[in-house]
């Protein structure tokens, strides 16, 4: 095998944050198995074309709340003990998932999905014959190529994505389609 490419992750020290002061809640909801299960059975139902889409360090694309500094990384050269002041989301913040759901969550809404009440990671839009269903972690299930495509365009205008296309392999399942 070939290695494509080597990355490296720059992880803050979430053990020093305090309650209070470095963040205020960190509960950030995860879309359930049997809403993921629904979604599917209501595809093969539907004839709904089941796209994937993976946000580039998603964390990263979310604003902070709150002030954070850092100390920099180990091996790097800061001048007169200086440090940075966090603009966006890092990796290992104990709210970083929860920044980032609330991003994810007002740029869907701002499209004009519905969230749904029954499961916060979920968002629809239902109008006449045209169904999309969004799963938070970038699944659209649609039977409308243009629909399917304005959003997937208006996604990665607000963040930097890949398009995979058809799903074939989600939370350990494998979707074949004939």
């Amino acid at each position: 095998d070939v290695v494509e490419r080597y990355k490296a992750r720059l992880v803050i020290k979430e053990y020093s944050q305090k309650k209070g002061i470095d963040y205020e809640e960190t509960f950030s909801p995860v879309a359930r198995y049997s809403s993921i299960r629904l979604l599917l059975a209501l595809a093969v139902k539907h004839d709904l074309d089941i796209d994937q889409m993976d946000v580039v360090t998603a964390f990263f694309q979310s604003e902070l709340n709150e002030d954070i500094y850092m100390q920099f990384p180990e091996g790097f050269q800061s001048q007169n003990g200086k440090v940075c002041k966090l603009k966006k989301s890092l990796y290992g913040l104990k709210q970083a998932s929860r920044c980032w759901n609330e991003k994810l969550n007002k740029t869907l809404i701002e499209f004009g999905m519905n969230q749904s009440k029954t499961d916060p990671c979920i968002y629809y839009y239902v109008e006449g014959e045209i169904r999309v269903y969004i799963v938070d972690d970038i699944l659209i299930f649609s039977d409308n190529p243009s629909m399917k495509m304005n959003i997937k365009t208006f996604s990665m205008s607000n963040f930097k994505m890949k398009d995979i296309g058809n799903a074939s392999f989600i939370l350990g399942m494998k979707i074949t389609r004939d």
